[in-house]
């Protein structure tokens, strides 16, 4: 016999590639957010040794987010989704051609 979880349903994982993709993608994002959250102003208190130096960077940091998330969401209403994921990708490639050696 077959117990169910209460808690969380794992089956999707285990039977749908293509969603095992979505959501490691999505688990590595939020992990990489809460790791950015913490480690620059972690970072910054250590070089520079000032409180208002780190919340000025929270806050710019927060700022951006916020302006990119509204932008982001606007254009993804505006556009078709195969135009905004071939700009995406192309701005990708650019910016890993410039920046990686």
């Amino acid at each position: 016999m077959n117990k169910q979880s209460w808690l969380l349903n794992l089956s999707l994982l285990k039977t749908h590639p293509a969603f095992r993709a979505v959501f490691l993608a999505r688990f590595i994002s939020i992990v990489s957010l809460g790791l950015l959250g913490v480690a620059v102003p972690v970072q910054i208190q250590m070089m520079t040794h000032s409180t208002w130096q780190v919340g000025l960077s929270v806050t710019l940091t927060g700022g951006a987010m916020f302006v990119g998330l509204m932008v982001g969401g606007v254009l993804a209403d505006r556009y078709e989704r195969k135009k905004s994921d071939f700009a995406g990708a192309r701005h990708l490639w650019h910016w890993l051609h410039w920046t990686v050696p």
